[in-house]
């Protein structure tokens, strides 16, 4: 299923608004939903063979030490995959550096201060993120807009935008912080 057949309110519509140029690297693919807006030169990687669509140009890598030589991505794409990650510095720092000078990445992380979250918080549970999440595993990680950007400058992106994604996404975008629950991130190299 393509992300132009998906519901308006699917993450990847608004992940696909905001695709760069080819060739598109998509972290953390699963069922490739992605590669019908991507154009050629597509490549979907995945922690294990098992989750990915079949088809070509499919690896089996992790987000810290991606197979790739420096700058040949124009465009990364990392969606809900960060939360899963022990170090995302790291992670941050391979797709900054697989993405060519000109090129665009697009993260999306689930934001812990959106609203229903910080209430969740306030009655003394935790705000799953995520299906997987339970006592077993799931989300190892989670974000604020304000602690997530000094960290992307500091790796060397310069953020283009920062939107939400879901239902009424347009105009929860005013106010991403507090209103999304989860947050994409436009990023550029920061050009010297």
């Amino acid at each position: 299923m393509s992300a132009a057949r998906l519901d308006d309110t699917h993450r990847l519509v608004a992940v696909a608004e905001c695709l760069g140029p080819a060739p598109v690297v998509d972290l953390g693919a699963g069922p490739c939903l992605l590669e019908p807006e991507a154009g050629p030169g597509y490549v979907a990687t995945d922690v294990r063979a098992e989750l990915l669509a079949a088809g070509p140009r499919r690896l089996v890598a992790d987000v810290v030490s991606l197979p790739f030589r420096d700058g040949v991505a124009g465009t990364v794409t990392c969606v809900s995959v960060l939360q899963y990650v022990l170090d995302v510095e790291s992670a941050v720092a391979e797709i900054h550096r697989v993405l060519r000078p000109d090129g665009r990445a697009v993260i999306v992380v689930p934001n812990l201060a959106y609203a229903r979250k910080v209430l969740t918080l306030l009655r003394g549970r935790l705000p799953w993120t995520s299906p997987l999440d339970d006592w077993h595993g799931g989300t190892v990680r989670y974000f604020t807009r304000h602690d997530l950007e000094p960290m992307l400058t500091r790796v060397g992106f310069r953020v283009v935008d920062v939107q939400c994604t879901g239902r009424f996404r347009r105009l929860r975008s005013r106010w991403p912080s507090r209103l999304g629950a989860e947050i994409l991130f436009v990023l550029e190299p920061q050009r010297p």
